[in-house]
C-alpha cells in the first residue's frame, strides 16, 4: 500500500465532482490518477460541493482545507465561479471571497493551483439561454478578477476560458446530456489543461515532503 506523503485537496464545484461523466470522474479524480501513476504519494480530499459559489467555498470547504494544508504538505486546486456567473454574482462579492480563500490557503501553506471559469456560449444549453449577453459580461468580469487575485499572490492560473474556447466549438460530444456539465471526454480534456501545472505544483510540494517521484 502506498504511503500518503502529500494531500492533494480540491476547492470547487460540480466539475471537480464530476457531474455529467459516465465514467472516470471530473477532473479531479482525473489529475489523482495522474498522480498517483507518476509516483506521487499523494491522498484525495476532494471538497468540491456541486452548485458551489465562491461563497459557499468560503463559508465550510475552506477550513477543512486550511485544516488539512496546515497539517500535511498540500497541494489544492481552487475551480470556482462557473454558479457566479450563471447567478449574476457581483465582480466585487466574488473577488472578495476568492482573495479570503487563496489568502488562507497561502497562510496555511498549500501549493496553490488556480484556475479561471471556462468558456461555455459552446455549450448546448447556451443556445437556450436568454440573456447571453450578460452572461459574457460577467464571464469577463470574472474571470479578469481570476487573473488579479492570481497576480496578487503568485499563484499559477491556468487559462480553462482560453483552452475550452479554442476546443469546445462544434464538439457537443463534450457535454453531457444536460447540455451543460462536461461528458468524460470533456473532462480529459479539462484535466489535460491542468496537468501541466498541477504536476509542477505537485513537484515542488513533493520536493519539500521529500518524496521522489518518476519525471
Amino acid at each position: 500500500m502506498m504511503r500518503e506523503t502529500m494531500s492533494f485537496v480540491a476547492l470547487g464545484d460540480s466539475a471537480g465532482v464530476g457531474v455529467g461523466a459516465r465514467t472516470g470522474g471530473g477532473y479531479v479524480a482525473r489529475l489523482h490518477r495522474r498522480l498517483r501513476a507518476r509516483g506521487f504519494e499523494a491522498g484525495l480530499h476532494n471538497l468540491c460541493v456541486a452548485g458551489a459559489r465562491a461563497v459557499d467555498v468560503v463559508r465550510r470547504p475552506l477550513d477543512e482545507a486550511v485544516r488539512i494544508a496546515e497539517r500535511t504538505a498540500s497541494l489544492v486546486t481552487l475551480v470556482v465561479g462557473g454558479n457566479d456567473a450563471w447567478r449574476g454574482t457581483s465582480p466585487r462579492a466574488f473577488a472578495r471571497n476568492l482573495e479570503v480563500a487563496v489568502g488562507r490557503l497561502r497562510e496555511a501553506g498549500a501549493w496553490l493551483v488556480l484556475g479561471n471559469v471556462p468558456d461555455l456560449s459552446f455549450a448546448p444549453v447556451a443556445a437556450q439561454a436568454s440573456r447571453a449577453d450578460d452572461y459574457a459580461n460577467q464571464l469577463t468580469a470574472l474571470n479578469a478578477t481570476v487573473a488579479r487575485v492570481a497576480e496578487r499572490f503568485c499563484v499559477p492560473l491556468v487559462d480553462l476560458f482560453a483552452y475550452s474556447h479554442a476546443t469546445l466549438q462544434g464538439r457537443p460530444e463534450l457535454f453531457c446530456e444536460d447540455g451543460f456539465h462536461p461528458s468524460a471526454e470533456g473532462y480529459e480534456l479539462w484535466t489535460d489543461a491542468m496537468w501541466p501545472h498541477v504536476l509542477s505544483a505537485a513537484r515542488r510540494v513533493g520536493a519539500g515532503a521529500g518524496m521522489e517521484a518518476r519525471v
